[in-house]
């Protein structure tokens, strides 16, 4: 990927989840998986701590909706 390629895509990623969050609420399954993929993002674009925080987030909302 290029470096415009991630920057595009962190941005659509970053507006999924404000989308999906207005709509269907912060922990709902759809957010998880969108901030599933801005934290793939992050990691590619070598910002593992921010990755690491999406991916901490989306694991929280998927526990949450599992019940467990």
């Amino acid at each position: 990927y290029t470096s415009g390629q991630l920057g595009r895509a962190l941005s659509h990623f970053e507006e999924a989840v404000r989308i999906f969050e207005a709509a269907l609420g912060p922990m709902h399954p759809r957010v998880a998986a969108a901030l599933g993929n801005l934290g793939a993002v992050r990691d590619d674009l070598g910002e593992p701590e921010e990755a690491r925080e999406h991916f901490e987030r989306a694991l929280r909302i998927l526990d949450e909706a599992e019940g467990t």
